[in-house]
């Protein structure tokens, strides 16, 4: 009997205690429209929809509750030329039937603070360079919980495609993630957290980030069989936050070691704050810009390919954001990318983002 059997057998007992109640349905979505100069002409040049993602989400009866969310913006060029449409998260979450939440469907592996933070509220218009060293969404079970003080997700996973099915390597994997928060006050308004996340995987891992934004291209490096180890810490006083991270995948086959290393500082410049969410140890949506806000941001990352023959690079990046209001958002990137052989790159994009 496997693990996923296991988890669901021993749940099937207590399910005939939940209550029925009303259905709901809510429907919800986003919008990110970018704009990218390159660094140089011809190079990375252009626009398009990051994001165009519409979905449903809702319970369905007493600790059960549904989601389910298509992607239109970034998916990959089919044979006719036309873009995909391809699942964001498709997933059913029970509660109350184990001393954990249980969530089943396609979904992000845990692992990284920018990484679980909604693209919709992240803080530059790519997430930070370690993000590119998580799973990313794939079909598997998970086990939750969370309190003020801490938050655990542990999840066994298939790697799948957009579509959720499983790909022809049949990759699994184990993921644990443990945030702990000596101190969370205001929804985040005052907060310490320290978060570990580790990642066992019996298959190849693409490590893909974007140093500078999606149309200038991304940085990539395939592992085999990595074990991937994570490092999370953020720290917020009310309008300035402070968080830093570490990834590092070692190859099974090869013993070589992938690391990457972030830091970001962002300030906003009236009574707002970044919020914060428990139950995925994760931001959520900034507190206090209902009449709007500014925030300004910098960003170092650098990452270290060397032990595969790559190269050990950095990135510089400064931000400002201007909320028109809590759901709409315009964001001003600028990127240096400093290349250990040739010349550094300049990217400067702007996006034009809502959700609802």
């Amino acid at each position: 009997m496997n693990l996923i059997t296991l988890l669901l057998f021993s749940a099937m007992p207590l399910a005939q205690d939940q209550k029925p109640v009303e259905k709901s349905t809510t429907v919800f979505g986003r919008l990110q429209s970018d704009f990218t100069l390159g660094h140089k002409e011809g190079a990375g040049e252009g626009v398009e929809f990051r994001r165009v993602r519409m979905g449903v989400k809702g319970d369905l009866s007493e600790g059960n509750s549904y989601k389910v969310e298509v992607d239109f913006g970034s998916g990959e060029d089919a044979s006719d030329g036309d873009q995909d449409a391809k699942f964001a998260d498709a997933y059913l979450k029970m509660e109350g039937l184990l001393p954990a939440s249980v969530t089943v469907g396609h979904f992000k592996e845990p692992m990284g603070l920018d990484e679980m933070t909604s693209s919709r509220f992240i803080t530059f218009m790519e997430r930070s360079i370690t993000s590119g060293w998580a799973p990313f969404r794939n079909h598997g079970i998970m086990l939750s919980n969370s309190t003020d003080a801490m938050t655990w997700q542990f999840g066994y996973f298939y790697d799948s495609d957009p579509y959720g099915a499983g790909n022809d390597e049949n990759a699994t994997s184990l993921a644990g993630r443990f945030v702990y928060r000596p101190s969370y006050a205001a929804k985040g308004k005052n907060l310490v957290h320290l978060g570990l996340s580790w990642n066992t995987r019996d298959g190849s891992k693409e490590i893909k980030f974007y140093p500078g934004s999606h149309l200038t291209g991304s940085e990539a490096l395939t592992v085999a069989d990595p074990t991937t180890i994570g490092i999370e810490l953020a720290w917020t006083d009310g309008p300035l936050s402070i968080m830093a991270e570490s990834l590092s995948a070692k190859g099974d086959v090869s013993g070589n070691t992938a690391a990457g290393t972030s830091i970001q500082a962002s300030w906003f410049m009236g009574d707002q704050h970044r919020a914060y969410k428990t139950s995925s140890g994760a931001f959520d949506r900034v507190k206090g810009a209902d009449a709007g806000a500014w925030e300004v941001a910098a960003r170092h990352g650098s990452w270290d390919f060397s032990e595969f023959g790559g190269a050990s690079e950095s990135s510089l990046a400064i931000g400002l954001n201007w909320y028109i209001d809590k759901y709409t958002r315009i964001m001003v990137d600028t990127t240096q990318i400093e290349r250990e052989a040739g010349a550094s790159e300049s990217v400067a994009a702007v996006r034009f983002a809502y959700d609802f």
